[in-house]
């Protein structure tokens, strides 16, 4: 499928598509590796729907991301802070613009296209006890690819377990759920499951996770980060799933302003990957 090309799924024998909902939705995440599942975070809308919790009252962000192969992935979402629950809204959109439309060989084209996908999603986790988070997200699903359109829904459910002040366990699956044919072809989801843990040490949190992808097989992330003081963070990850390994990035806030910055190279000449994040907690 031409989606899958773009975008340079590894199993192209199979129909699976939209890789964007593989990513963390933040560049924090992304910069550790994409290792995420135990990884508490108010931007964590992608990743674990347990995970999504707030040091504020509400947290609004925004996301951008220049992708290999011209393709752009953008990220807004918000979140409110109750007693024992939190609740985030998102919208994801990943698009490509000016493909070259041909129906046979020739030397030059018919004219130019594009492809889109979005999400808009609902998270909500709860505190099931004082160690245990469960939560979960709905996800209405679009794709667009030329004139032709396909439309779906997803869920992802999620745990997370603080073993220790130290030390907390996840596990989620992602992306359950259908999409329709797009022509007279169907789009399988990127299902995954997660499994991972984080431990943090004074200044240091390491995050590793394993990953099993509809598509791609399993995988290892790990990730490491480190605060030399509290407005200053530096970043790297290691992954071996798809023309992924390494990651850098770094962060820096002021007052309730953050913003996260993580730098991709990709293997096999692909090119390399950025990714823009900025939030505000109030």
């Amino acid at each position: 499928m031409l989606w899958v090309a773009i975008h340079t799924q590894p199993a192209a024998a199979d129909s699976t598509g939209l890789p964007f909902l593989r990513l963390g939705s933040n560049a924090r995440t992304s910069a550790l590796g994409e290792a995420g599942t135990a990884l508490q975070d108010d931007q964590a809308f992608s990743t674990n729907p347990a995970a999504l919790t707030l040091s504020a009252a509400r947290v609004f962000g925004i996301t951008h991301s220049e992708w290999i192969q011209q393709i752009r992935h953008e990220y807004v979402n918000a979140a409110w802070k109750r007693p024992h629950s939190v609740i985030g809204v998102a919208v994801l959109v990943s698009h490509v613009d000016e493909l070259e439309r041909r129906v046979q060989p020739s030397v030059e084209p018919l004219g130019t296209f594009g492809v889109s996908e979005w999400a808009a999603q609902l998270t909500a986790n709860r505190e099931l006890t004082p160690r245990l988070r469960g939560g979960t997200t709905l996800r209405f699903l679009r794709q667009s690819i030329f004139t032709d359109n396909a439309a779906g829904a997803a869920v992802d459910v999620g745990v997370l377990y603080q073993a220790a002040p130290s030390w907390l366990l996840g596990a989620a699956m992602s992306n359950l759920g259908t999409l329709s044919k797009l022509d007279r072809e169907g789009t399988d989801l990127p299902l995954q499951i997660k499994v991972g843990n984080v431990v943090t040490h004074s200044a240091w949190l390491l995050a590793a996770d394993a990953q099993w992808a509809r598509g791609s097989g399993e995988s290892i992330h790990l990730g490491l980060e480190w605060l030399p003081n509290p407005g200053f963070a530096l970043r790297t990850g290691y992954q071996t799933s798809d023309t992924r390994r390494l990651s850098f990035g770094t962060g820096v806030s002021s007052g309730s302003w953050y913003l996260d910055y993580t730098f991709i190279p990709f293997r096999d000449d692909l090119g390399e990957a950025h990714r823009l994040s900025l939030h505000h907690r109030g």
